[in-house]
């Protein structure tokens, strides 16, 4: 969904390479990564706000970037 890739990218909180997006009907799937719990919700109500979204089901992880480097090793 081209409307959700760019008011990603107009919120820093949120990388839209790591933030996956699907959409069908009106409703919206996203998955990925993203830094913070804040991160996640900002995500889904940046979704919600889109003309013509009816749902979103949320599964983005919040995983802090001190565990993804902890975890690389």
């Amino acid at each position: 969904m081209a409307g959700a890739r760019a008011a990603f990218t107009a919120r820093p909180v949120i990388d839209a390479q790591r933030v996956f997006v699907f959409s069908s009907g009106g409703f919206v799937s996203l998955s990925g990564t993203v830094d913070a719990e804040n991160g996640r919700r900002l995500a889904q109500e940046t979704v919600e706000k889109i003309p013509g979204v009816s749902g979103v089901l949320n599964e983005i992880i919040a995983i802090p970037p001190t565990r993804r480097t902890a975890s690389r090793y």
